[in-house]
């Protein structure tokens, strides 16, 4: 209904009211001639009325007239647009349970990532010897270790592996990375492994790799989240228990709603969403879901391309590149919140191979994803096939895998696979299982508190008709304080069983009693062992010590300490009439932040923290890490990659002429990299405590201000005259207004002494005239 007709169009921003409400928004609506109100149909959804199909116009706009069930007044002397409309007629107001911007918009502020130069080694060595009783012989079993050596900056990261077994060094890994957050890719040159579905097989490969990193954005929800809807007659409070924990609390308007972007863990689950007005009444609705991280959030686009040279036979002495080059191509789109798209291709000179496949939510009872490929040599062609389900049906969880290879069906893993030859060389891979079939439930124990019971079946048909099937069984219950658990397989093919049971139980002072027996063709096997773990912190002490019964009882003492350096472990053994001995050093030394460092081994991101002075206790989430050496600096190996790491150091224990800007900062450090973070302040120079008189001899008074030649920072006079400025040379000149607007200039020199606050008595302010 309008009141008056209108000869022209033209575009109003109007408040809506919706049944006598306002929305608190604004909407852009289009009055045209004849008096026809429309508006574009996501923001009629918006201000909270369904955009039906019926009202919807050629040029795709919504004409308000033809909405059926509600009526809509324009109020040209308020400026207001009313809806009248029942909640079957109303788009549910959308309300966010993320705290701050989705990551999805883009609108979130980005972490700003931070990356250094310099490089780290990082090693395991290991070495052993025995003696036997019964020959009176020791022997030397060498030395062993791991190395990986990395060298990193704004453009990347270089990285090599390589292992030392009897006295020969062979080459793992070594590859260039670098990664972008803000694009949310990774680039990788060297050496790979190509990045497939559930249905393909990864492979490695020396080339090069673009692929999306969700991992870069901590942040962001890839699955699609379930959103909890209600319904409020009038503005109320709503919460959202999830597991008997409430996750979300906030104001919802009048009409429908959903909660949106609900942070919860993947699997099935119940919401409980409690809508409560303002006289306290309560209406409580139950909602189901299920949440699978193998499903993508609508818009969402997963992939990841590489090209590059199969290569065999990975860390033995047959490793060796193809000379075909190959290619791989997997992708994952998010065309529907309960529907991914997946496709794949991967081949090269000889070899063709393609396939699709989709990945459905099945609401909340599970997911499911179906798959087909098919592959071409030239010579030889085949298809294959693979469906799995994922459901939750009362309490029982059921997951199911079935696949089929029909003819010669080919990747780039069994296309390049080598057989034996003369000179015994293995076959490093092979073709794609004939048939697969995969079975498991879990369900619990209603006789035995806190007890699931899990079952399990296997079927193989492998590419040369050997066959095998395996069933399983395992279960684990609390028992006396401790964890009892259990477990069982049966080979039906080759006639072998299996029995194992555990017992684990806590004994104080982080000790753990452990013991375990297992049955199988060979024989009855037992142990028994006592121990308390070495935990990350540095200083912490470990040991263990084990007895394990069979054919000749075997004894076994761990101990191992981590110290600032590095991490030390040692064992000995006996064995019937054999002693052996074994040690372990690991760690890492780190070139970065103008030093060198020896520190325990880094596997991810670091941070070189400079204080300006030896002795400060360093703070890495309000936990002390250690203190500073004698150059003021301490190396902090364990930071989270492209997260927020919260560093600080305690100001307390600095020496009293060191001046900081900060005592915390915030810090995001790229993956594999090191990053430097000073405390030592941007000022030059030092500070004192300076005493300010007048030609008189007489104090300046409280409230004195003045400034240093050439600072713009302001000072002020306290008791007694006395007044602390920062930013001090060898002589210095200040500029004083006291209180009753006289100035005057003090002239004074300045000498830093090292661990000590400076303090100037008597400094004479002469007035100006």
């Amino acid at each position: 209904m309008l009141d008056g007709a209108y000869a022209f169009s033209h575009d109003l921003q109007l408040e809506v009211f919706i049944n006598g409400v306002s929305t608190e928004l604004i909407a852009s609506v289009r009055l045209e001639s004849g008096g026809i109100l429309s508006m574009d149909p996501e923001q009629l959804r918006n201000v909270g009325i369904q955009p039906v199909k019926a009202a919807k116009r050629p040029d795709g706009r919504i004409d308000l007239s033809q909405l059926p069930n509600v009526s809509v007044v324009y109020d040209g002397a308020s400026q207001t647009l009313s809806f009248s409309a029942s909640n079957a007629e109303r788009s549910p107001r959308i309300v966010s349970a993320s705290r701050g911007n989705d990551p999805l918009t883009g609108d979130n502020p980005q972490n700003h990532v931070e990356t250094g130069f310099g490089g780290l080694i990082n090693y395991s060595i290991n070495t052993s010897g025995y003696y036997g009783f019964d020959t009176s012989r020791y022997g030397h079993g060498g030395i062993s270790g791991a190395f990986e050596s990395r060298v990193f900056s704004p453009a990347g990261v270089l990285s090599n592996t390589a292992a030392l077994s009897l006295g020969e060094v062979r080459r793992l890994e070594s590859f260039w990375t670098y990664s972008n957050p803000n694009t949310m890719r990774t680039y990788r040159a060297g050496d790979l492994i190509t990045s497939g579905l559930s249905w393909t097989r990864p492979t490695r490969l020396g080339g090069v790799q673009i692929q999306r990193n969700f991992g870069l954005r901590p942040g962001l929800v890839t699955v699609p989240i379930p959103g909890f809807a209600g319904t409020a007659a009038v503005p109320s409070t709503v919460d959202v228990f999830l597991g008997n924990t409430r996750r979300f609390s906030g104001p919802v308007p009048a009409g429908p709603f959903e909660i949106a972007d609900m942070p919860t863990a993947t699997g099935p689950g119940t919401a409980l969403i409690v809508v409560r007005d303002e006289t306290g009444a309560e209406v409580v609705t139950e909602a189901e879901y299920f949440i699978s991280d193998k499903l993508l959030r609508t818009g969402l686009l997963d992939y990841s391309l590489e090209l590059g040279f199969p290569r065999t036979g990975y860390g033995s002495q047959f490793d060796m590149y193809d000379e075909r080059l190959m290619g791989s191509a997997s992708i994952r789109y998010g065309a529907l919140d309960w529907l991914t798209l997946e496709g794949h291709a991967e081949g090269g000179e000889g070899l063709i191979n393609a396939g699709m496949g989709v990945v459905a939510g099945l609401g909340k009872w599970g997911v499911g994803s179906l798959s087909m490929s098919g592959s071409t040599t030239g010579e030889e062609t085949g298809i294959f096939l693979s469906g799995a389900i994922e459901l939750e049906i009362a309490s029982v969880h059921v997951e199911a895998r079935m696949q089929r290879s029909f003819g010669a069906f080919n990747d780039i893993a069994s296309y390049t696979f080598r057989t034996a030859d003369d000179d015994g060389h293995p076959n490093w891979s092979g073709a794609v299982p004939r048939a697969l079939d995969q079975i498991s439930f879990s369900f619990p124990l209603t006789f035995l508190e806190k007890t699931n019971l899990n079952l399990n079946f296997t079927r193989i048909e492998r590419f040369d008709g050997d066959q095998q099937s395996v069933a399983s069984a395992s279960f684990s219950t609390p028992l006396f304080d401790g964890t009892f658990s259990g477990s069982a397989y049966a080979d039906m093919e080759r006639n072998e069983y299996g029995v194992l049971a555990a017992f684990s139980r806590p004994l104080g002072g982080d000790m753990t009693l452990n013991s375990s027996s297992n049955s199988i063709a060979e024989g009855l096997s037992s142990i028994a062992s006592v121990g308390r773990p070495a935990s990350e912190e540095n200083g912490n002490f470990g040991w263990d010590f084990a007895y394990q019964q069979n054919d000749k009882p075997i004894v076994t003492a761990t101990v191992e300490k981590r110290i600032p350096i590095a991490k030390l472990s040692a064992t000995v053994r006996q064995r019937g009439e054999s002693l052996s001995a074994s040690g372990r050093l690991s760690g890492s030394v780190v070139a970065a932040g103008g030093g060198v460092f020896l520190t325990n081994r880094i596997d991810d991101a670091f941070a070189v923290v400079d204080a300006g002075a030896s002795g400060v206790p360093v703070l890495l989430e309000n936990q002390e890490v250690g203190v500073t050496g004698p150059r003021g600096k301490l190396l902090i190996p364990d930071l989270r990659s492209y997260e927020r790491n919260r560093i600080g150091i305690d100001p307390m224990d600095l020496p009293l002429d060191v001046v900081v800007d900060s005592t915390g900062r915030k810090v995001v450090p790229a993956g594999l990299s090191g990053v430097v973070v000073e405390f030592t302040g941007s000022q030059e120079g030092g500070s004192a405590l300076i005493t300010f008189r007048d030609e008189n001899g007489d104090f300046l008074e409280v409230g004195t201000t003045g400034k240093t030649e050439g600072s713009s920072e302001p000072f002020a006079v306290g008791y007694d005259g006395q007044a602390f400025i920062e930013n001090l040379g060898a002589r210095n000149r200040v500029t004083m207004t006291r209180t009753s607007g006289a100035k005057c200039i003090a002239e004074f020199e300045y000498a830093r002494q090292a661990g000590a606050q400076v303090m100037l008595p008597d400094v004479t302010c002469i007035a100006i005239q």
